[in-house]
């Protein structure tokens, strides 16, 4: 119960916080073919925006947002990164959405962020869920090859913005942690091993991790999750 009330309370005080911001307006544009209701939905962190598709599957929408980071796109199952005041136009079809191309002032770090994703399809599969049933060590390891392999791509990738590459840096290790937080979880059921434990020298979130930092909640999807699992 006390870890649901903190929960409510940092999430609270971001939510709260965006409240006293002044919104800046984002265009965002493109194409969006075969969706099923002819809709896609943004959504970010207490922010949601749906966008009606014209016949063809153009669309031209402003977006009223408080801060830079990622955002989801409900019909890619992918994250896009905006910033206020800045522009994105991205074609996009579903069957294909590895193709997904960019236009605008956020070419690169989205074109980065496809990467990753792409990348991440190749080493861990479609069902990345899958990961957990894998023993400790094949698990580890395969970790630390997604860790090495994302920083790779980012030290090669030549952002404009020099915070997103801040950011993101701190990303991948969130990224690592939380994966590193649900295997002694998810693995005993994947893997039929009742009373499975780790091994004592399984690697932890750091005692110190700090969990009230507004700007990695907004930016990285995996301190949310980080968040949300250690105070549900």
């Amino acid at each position: 119960m006390k870890k649901i009330i903190a929960l409510l309370f940092v999430l609270g005080l971001f939510s709260c916080d965006k409240d006293s911001k002044t919104t800046e307006q984002t265009i965002i544009s493109g194409k969006v073919t075969g969706t099923k209701d002819g809709k896609i939905s943004i959504t970010g962190n207490s922010f949601e925006k749906e966008i009606v598709l014209n016949q063809d599957g153009t669309f031209t929408d402003t977006l009223n947002l408080t801060y830079a980071g990622t955002y989801e796109i409900d019909v890619l199952n992918q994250y896009v990164y905006l910033e206020p005041n800045k522009s994105l136009n991205f074609v996009l079809d579903i069957e294909t959405p590895a193709n997904i191309t960019f236009k605008g002032d956020l070419i690169v770090e989205n074109e980065y962020l496809n990467k990753k994703n792409t990348m991440l399809d190749e080493i861990l599969g479609e069902d990345r869920f899958a990961i957990f049933g894998l023993d400790e060590a094949d698990f580890l390891n395969k970790i630390n090859e997604v860790t090495l392999k994302t920083n790779d791509l980012m030290n090669g990738t030549n952002f404009k913005d020099e915070n997103f590459k801040q950011s993101e840096a701190k990303n991948i290790e969130y990224s690592k942690n939380y994966f590193i937080q649900w295997y002694p979880i998810n693995h005993p059921f994947l893997a039929n091993k009742d009373g499975f434990e780790v091994s004592d020298t399984f690697p932890k979130v750091p005692v110190d991790f700090n969990f009230d930092n507004e700007n990695d909640f907004n930016f990285s999807p995996s301190y949310r999750n980080l968040v949300r699992f250690n105070f549900d």
